[in-house]
């Protein structure tokens, strides 16, 4: 996720509009000739942006897409309709609505699409991420075996399938450690092939495979997967991916007590940051202003958002990982559960949002 930021957190809407101008430009190409995923992209990066506790950035991404819209299509044009009821959407409705906005644009696609496009296995893919994997274990194996069960496996592409199979294997293992069978959880995730993972979901399986031996009492074969996901991660070559394999890691070596191991880790984890030179990490609750966040013009400078660690430490919330605060067996803290879904109903009407997605149909 890349946005201009004020890294010293402003909360004047003025500052913050004028540091987003560089990265916001950006979506004019875009809404000129939109694809027909823009509505679940833009709404995925409004709730990541939320979580990482810059919901003023959330919203000024929501109101600038409203804004272009009146300007590229007109008022009258269904996508500016669908932007301006989002816009008036109250913010304790927000994740209700959203969720309930994938769900139509999930069921559009499909309609309008064959069983082997990749465009609804994409989009449920990003519902997935963003929806069911805060409900029960259960719910999200059920949910992504009805996917599995509709996707062409000959003909969407290899990636996504990758990624289905991977989401099932890892509902299971939740699903068998909430039931207290650490060895099936275990064995869910040995059972999944590493040649059809994906590279950056590698990591992310073996954290779990990690965690999953260590509630089994296989505390050596818990380190040497936390350490595998740490050197699959470095073959990413991304630092966020990285930064948090670390992060696994680290707190799995302060909880078998060995801190001087995992102040070591931590050493190298900020050391990563560190690295990213202008490119500056930004955690979920620190308010300090790196002196290396800042242009030569003393201006807010482009920067990529990461969920990072601030001095302390404490604040770290991982990306790609986030699944582990949620649950009861996690090793983190407990993470943000987003509100209740009770009553939830669509921006404007569902009719109203089947204009705006249809209106850009998939090729």
């Amino acid at each position: 996720m890349t946005a201009a930021l004020a890294v010293s957190r402003q909360v004047n809407p003025v500052i913050v509009r004028h540091a987003l101008d560089a990265s916001f430009s950006i979506l004019v190409r875009i809404f000129r000739n939109p694809p027909p995923e823009l509505i679940p992209k833009l709404l995925t990066l409004a709730i990541r942006l939320s979580s990482i506790g810059r919901g003023d950035i959330s919203h000024i991404l929501i109101r600038f897409s409203t804004d272009l819209c009146f300007a590229l299509r007109g008022q009258r044009d269904c996508l500016s309709l669908f932007w301006q009821g989002m816009v008036k959407t109250d913010s304790n409705q927000q994740i209700d609505v959203t969720e309930r906005v994938f769900a139509l644009c999930l069921a559009e696609f499909k309609k309008q699409t064959s069983p082997s496009h990749d465009l609804p296995v994409s989009v449920y893919l990003s519902y997935f991420d963003n929806f069911e994997r805060q409900k029960p274990p259960r719910a999200q194996l059920q949910s992504i075996k009805s996917q599995l069960m509709k996707a062409d496996h000959q003909l969407i592409s290899r990636t996504l399938l990758a990624s289905l199979f991977l989401e099932r294997q890892l509902s299971t293992c939740k699903l068998e450690l909430e039931e207290g069978n650490p060895e099936k959880a275990e064995a869910a995730l040995l059972d999944l092939d590493a040649d059809h993972v994906n590279l950056k979901d590698e990591p992310f399986r073996l954290s779990w495979l990690g965690y999953a031996q260590w509630v089994g009492g296989k505390t050596v074969e818990a380190e040497q997967s936390y350490r595998d996901g740490v050197l699959a991660a470095e073959r990413t070559c991304a630092r966020d991916i990285l930064c948090e394999a670390l992060f696994q890691l680290e707190r799995f070596l302060s909880w078998t007590g060995r801190p001087l191991e995992s102040e070591g880790v931590r050493g190298r984890r900020l050391q990563a940051l560190q690295r990213a030179g202008s490119i500056v990490s930004i955690d979920a609750g620190d308010s300090g202003t790196p002196s290396s966040s800042r242009n030569a013009h003393g201006g807010p400078s482009i920067v990529k958002i990461y969920i990072a660690s601030g001095a302390s430490g404490e604040n770290w919330r991982p990306g790609a990982f986030s699944e582990l605060t949620g649950g009861p067996w996690a090793l983190l803290k407990p993470g943000d559960n987003p509100a209740g879904r009770d009553g939830a109903h669509a921006v404007g009407g569902g009719d109203q949002l089947l204009k705006a997605s249809s209106s850009v149909n998939p090729a």
